[in-house]
């Protein structure tokens, strides 16, 4: 019997020393437990024979993306990560000579491609940036790091500050990544960033894989965007009053009205969105009445024409 009493004493020991290490530092396996590994659809995933990056957002995409973006937003100025020690500056990128999203000629800023959305816009507005560099860590060296509820900050030029919180991180394989998801329409104002990751391919020159962080726009953290309140409609003249059909926003205060001659345009007054819609023209007025809603933060809707009269 003694003769097993060292040895499993020993396993005790062992068993004791374990359990404090893993007290101290956790779990010691490497791994990334909040990076997904995804794929994209075979619809927009690129073939693997023809060795094209899927990061290329193509012409068709970029003329698509200046009818997405509606610019409520000013240009957007700096990127801020507190959780990763980030502050820089956003440089506005578009496509290189390859069709590939151009990236930062700054290495330790991020480039916004310029033919998407605006962050803070309605669908995915993207930013990039690098990794690493010949000497060291670049501006998204850390980026892996980031959890689910991490608050990215932008700062447009007008000093707006808009707040976006991490959704989930993917990592795709770089022959394999899909461009609709990253780049594509969204009704959600969304801000996508991307990164190199994985193994560097001396022979293609570039990582593996690529790291997108989604995330949205939390408005309560953020300043006020600037959108516009829904127009009126059904313009019309009618017994020397223009008449109009109240704009279906609950923010609507007042309506503008404009009277339009001869290219020549001339403000005739304002109602309260309370009051009757309609308001008494001048005698013999003519040329053609515009109506123009306005909310709380005094931001005109579009333009509500009536017809021409005579």
């Amino acid at each position: 019997m003694k003769k097993w009493l060292f040895p499993i004493s020993i396993v005790l020991m062992l068993a004791s020393v374990g359990t404090l290490i893993f007290l101290l530092f956790g779990n010691t396996n490497d791994t990334e437990t909040n990076i997904t590994q995804g794929t994209a659809d075979s619809q927009s995933a690129a073939s693997s024979e023809t060795k094209e990056d899927p990061l290329k957002p193509s012409e068709i995409f970029k003329k698509e993306f200046k009818t997405l973006s509606t610019n409520e937003v000013e240009l957007p100025k700096t990127l801020t990560i507190d959780a990763l020690d980030v502050k820089t500056n956003i440089e506005q990128v578009g496509l290189d000579k390859k069709g590939a999203m151009g990236t930062p000629k700054n290495e330790q800023q991020v480039g916004w491609y310029k033919f998407g959305p605006r962050p803070g816009d309605v669908g995915n507005a993207v930013l990039d940036g690098h990794t690493d560099t010949k000497t060291g860590p670049a501006v998204f060296y850390k980026l892996h790091e980031l959890k689910k509820g991490d608050a990215i900050k932008i700062k447009d030029e007008s000093g707006r500050l808009l707040v976006f919180r991490v959704k989930k991180l993917v990592e795709y394989d770089h022959l394999d990544a899909p461009l609709e998801k990253i780049f594509g329409a969204a009704d959600t104002r969304n801000l996508n960033l991307i990164t190199c990751i994985g193994t560097y391919d001396q022979n293609a020159g570039t990582y593996d894989n690529r790291l997108v962080v989604f995330t949205e726009l939390d408005e309560k953290a953020s300043d006020p965007v600037n959108t516009p309140p829904k127009p009126a409609t059904n313009v019309r003249i009618s017994g020397g009053f223009v008449n109009w059909y109240a704009s279906k926003d609950d923010e609507v205060v007042t309506y503008n009205i404009y009277q339009e001659q001869d290219g020549k345009r001339k403000k005739l007054g304002s109602t309260e969105s309370i009051e009757r819609k309609a308001f008494p023209l001048p005698e013999d007025a003519t040329g053609r009445f515009i109506i123009t809603a306005v909310n709380k933060a005094g931001i005109e809707s579009a333009e509500a024409f009536s017809v021409t009269q005579k």
